[in-house]
C-alpha cells in the first residue's frame, strides 16, 4: 500500500474540523429560529385571541370605528373625551355620559340606566294616559317626554292635566295703620261739645 502523504492528510483533518464546526453552528441556528419562530406564533395566537374577545378583525375597518374616530378628534364641548384616549376609552365615555343623561351623575353601569329610563317610562305611563297621549312600550324617554311636553306642557311641571302651581303672590302691603285702625275714641273735649250741643 503506498504512503499516504502529510499534506493530504493535514488537508483532510482541516476539512473535516471545519465541516464539524459549521454543522453545529447550523445546528444551533436552526434551533434557536425554530424556538423563536414557534415564540412568534404562540404570542400572535395569543394576542388574536385577546383581541378578538374586543372586536373582530373586520370590524377594525367598519363604521363604529370610524365613528369612535371622529368622536375623539372632536369632542362634544363640555364632553369628558379627549384626543390622548384610545377608541375603547372614547366607547367607555360615551356609555358613561348616556348613562348620567338618564339616571344621573352617580351611575356609570349600563343596566341599571336602562332600568332607570324604564322605570321612568312606566311611571309616565299613566299620567300621559289621563291626558290623552299615547306612550307606545317601545318609546325612548326623550321621545316620551317630548310628545308630552307637545301635548300638554303641564305634566312637566305639575302633574297630568294640573297646571303648575303658581308661585305665591307676595303678600300685601301692611294696610294703612289708619284705615284698620278701629276709630280712635273721643277725646273729652270732644264729648263735652256733643252734650252742649244737646242741651
Amino acid at each position: 500500500m503506498p504512503p499516504v502523504a502529510s499534506g493530504s492528510r493535514t488537508a483532510l483533518i482541516t476539512w473535516s474540523v471545519v465541516f464539524a464546526i459549521l454543522f453545529v453552528v447550523a445546528s444551533v441556528f436552526s434551533i434557536y429560529f425554530y424556538a423563536d419562530s414557534a415564540k412568534a406564533r404562540e404570542s400572535e395566537e395569543k394576542t388574536r385571541k385577546q383581541y378578538a374577545d374586543i372586536a373582530q378583525p373586520g370590524e377594525l375597518q367598519g363604521d363604529v370605528v370610524t365613528s369612535l374616530r371622529d368622536a375623539k378628534s372632536s369632542p362634544v364641548e363640555g364632553s369628558p373625551i379627549t384626543q390622548s384616549m384610545g377608541l375603547l376609552q372614547v366607547a367607555v365615555a360615551q356609555r358613561d355620559e348616556l348613562a348620567h343623561v338618564l339616571a344621573g351623575p352617580a351611575v356609570t353601569s349600563p343596566a341599571v340606566a336602562l332600568q332607570s329610563a324604564n322605570t321612568a317610562l312606566k311611571a309616565a305611563a299613566q299620567p300621559a294616559k289621563d291626558a290623552n297621549i299615547s306612550l307606545s312600550p317601545t318609546d325612548n324617554v326623550a321621545g316620551a317626554l317630548q310628545a308630552m311636553a307637545e301635548a300638554d306642557p303641564t305634566i312637566l311641571a305639575g302633574g297630568a292635566g294640573t297646571p303648575a302651581p303658581a308661585e305665591e303672590a307676595p303678600e300685601a302691603a301692611d294696610a294703612d295703620p289708619a284705615e284698620e285702625a278701629p276709630a280712635a275714641e273721643q277725646s273729652p273735649e270732644a264729648e263735652t261739645a256733643d252734650e252742649t250741643t244737646e242741651a
